[in-house]
């Protein structure tokens, strides 16, 4: 399942969206190998459309914040701690509304989050991993879902499927918070084998982000490393109240 909000779900119903956006014409502003960037009108809105055939998310990350990861550093610190608690709230509303509608993303990851050119805001994208844990018939196959560098503690037990819920999410936004912060992954190396990555996700406590980038401040160190705790109730209970952390950070760095 492929989910699109207004207007492209109305106006691609019926529709391949990936073979719709394919087809979007506009001002193309860069043209490489398996890469399209283009800017276009969709229902009397400008947006830029990235297609991207076989990059890595770090790639497309890195494009959707503009430029740097990671994105604190000298001389940017405050315009990228604005935008880190943007992509924070946003994806906690993101989250929230799909438990509203008992529904778990089990993929939250870079390649997954999107920014709008028309208001700026960061979208959640690809449900087709969404799990409804009312649904008795999505907890037969054996197979693990989602992307390994980005499962919650839980998430790595199959035995647990029908205990997740949006906490499962909100670690793997943790996860991001904290690469966006740093620049690194709080449990995966590249090579690592998959065994090794789930004990690190089930076991090692990460580092303090303000560890690796002095820049982060403490308040921003206290947000991520609970969204990253082992067991659920340790983590946020509710979505709002990472707003509301995130907010707070805006508050006292000036941002």
């Amino acid at each position: 399942m492929t989910y699109l909000e207004e207007p492209l779900r109305s106006l691609w119903a019926g529709q391949d969206p990936f073979a719709a956006a394919e087809a979007l014409e506009g001002q193309v502003l860069r043209a490489l190998e398996g890469r399209r960037t283009l800017r276009t009108e969709i229902a009397g809105g400008g947006y830029f459309v990235k297609i991207h055939r076989g990059a890595g998310w770090r790639e497309i990350f890195k494009n959707l914040l503009s430029g740097r990861l990671p994105v604190l550093g000298a001389g940017n610190e405050w315009r990228a701690l604005r935008r880190l608690a943007a992509l924070g709230v946003d994806m906690a509303t993101a989250i929230e509304t799909l438990w509203m509608m008992s529904k778990i993303h089990r993929d939250v990851k870079p390649a997954n989050i999107m920014r709008r050119a028309l208001d700026q805001t960061f979208v959640l994208l690809d449900l087709g991993l969404a799990f409804d844990v009312n649904d008795i018939s999505l907890t037969l196959s054996g197979r693990i879902p989602g992307t390994p560098p980005y499962f919650s503690p839980e998430q790595t037990d199959v035995s647990r499927k029908r205990l997740l819920d949006f906490r499962s999410d909100l670690f793997s936004l943790g996860v991001v918070l904290y690469e966006v912060t740093t620049g690194e992954h709080p449990f995966w190396k590249r090579g690592m084998a998959y065994g090794e990555l789930v004990e690190h996700i089930r076991g090692l406590p990460a580092r303090k982000p303000s560890e690796l980038r002095p820049e982060a401040p403490a308040e921003l160190d206290a947000v991520i490393l609970r969204l990253l705790a082992k067991t659920p109730h340790m983590r946020y209970r509710s979505c709002s109240l990472l707003r509301k952390s995130l907010m707070e950070i805006q508050r006292s760095t000036g941002v």
